[in-house]
């Protein structure tokens, strides 16, 4: 990689930012770690797991937390996106479907799963999709939070207003409402590009300046990542990084 690679501003929570990073740098790109949220374990008892047949996943953040409390790993599991499904798996779950897209895709593939299955949905303290909305039989666990982070990314921030990145990375609507509350007014050169995993991460970032909005068509990682990659490998260079 030269020093002339396009740089971009990985935003979302470790661990997470730092396996990004290494498909940035491998797609040819400069990863800018710094992360705008992190996540913080709730309070709580697992045996709330003895009465649920099945564990639903929509993120690797609640599969780590469930995973770090408690050894059993005998509830098949239902995941959203290769992420998740890749993290269940590793940490011992039987994953038995992983909805190629969001939690919409996911009610389709639980509204044909065996009937009077218990579902239990490990999540975050604030959900981006709810299930219970959708028609699906699920009890919520909320295992952990997501709190912005107060410090970290100030150089981030000024390299991105000075024009030094070529773009900013959003994977959660969490990390993009926390970029948005950071950028001031018309302060972002013409030519920076925000790339957001889904619709629904891209919403905050609206009227923030950047010269475009991208998403992949479908929310899953190695999607997100080929749109950056085909939109920024070969592209003229931001302004020198600081040395």
């Amino acid at each position: 990689m030269t020093r002339d690679a396009p740089r971009v501003w990985v935003t979302r929570a470790l661990p997470g930012a730092q396996a990004t990073a290494a498909r940035l740098s491998a797609a040819g790109l400069t990863p800018v770690v710094a992360p705008l949220i992190e996540t913080t374990s709730l309070p709580g008892p697992v045996d709330v797991l003895d009465g649920h047949d099945a564990l639903v996943f929509t993120s690797a953040a609640a599969v780590r937390e469930v995973a770090r409390r408690t050894p059993v790993r005998t509830h098949p599991v239902y995941a959203v996106g290769e992420a998740t499904a890749r993290t269940a798996g590793t940490a011992g779950w039987r994953v038995v479907a992983d909805a190629d897209g969001g939690v919409n895709d996911l009610a389709g593939i639980l509204a044909a799963a065996p009937p009077g299955l218990r579902l239990l949905h490990p999540c975050a303290a604030v959900t981006a999709g709810d299930l219970s909305a959708l028609g699906i039989t699920v009890t919520s666990w909320p295992v952990y939070r997501t709190d912005r982070v107060s410090s970290g990314w100030e150089d981030a921030l000024a390299d991105l207003t000075a024009g030094r990145l070529a773009a900013v990375l959003v994977q959660s609507p969490s990390a993009a409402a926390a970029l948005a509350a950071l950028i001031p007014p018309a302060s972002l050169p013409g030519h920076v590009v925000a790339f957001a995993l889904s619709p629904a991460c891209a919403v905050p970032l609206a009227g923030t300046g950047f010269r475009e909005i991208a998403h992949p068509p479908f929310p899953r990682e190695a999607a997100l990542l080929k749109v950056v990659a085909d939109t920024l490998v070969g592209a003229p260079p931001a302004a020198p990084a600081r040395h």
